[in-house]
């Protein structure tokens, strides 16, 4: 960062910085839940085929 920021500035950069975290946060939790899903499904019919 530069020193030409304002206190102002900085404290808007680090919330988007934490809200982008969170976001990614609950986008990954999100894929690994689908992602769950998806295998378990996969299984129980590979189960049903034999």
């Amino acid at each position: 960062m530069n020193q030409f920021m304002s206190e102002k500035e900085k404290e808007e950069i680090k919330e988007t910085r934490r809200r982008n975290l969170k976001r990614a946060a609950a986008l990954a939790v999100i894929i690994a839940l689908v992602a769950r899903r998806i295998r378990t499904r996969r299984r129980k019919r590979e189960a049903e085929s034999c």
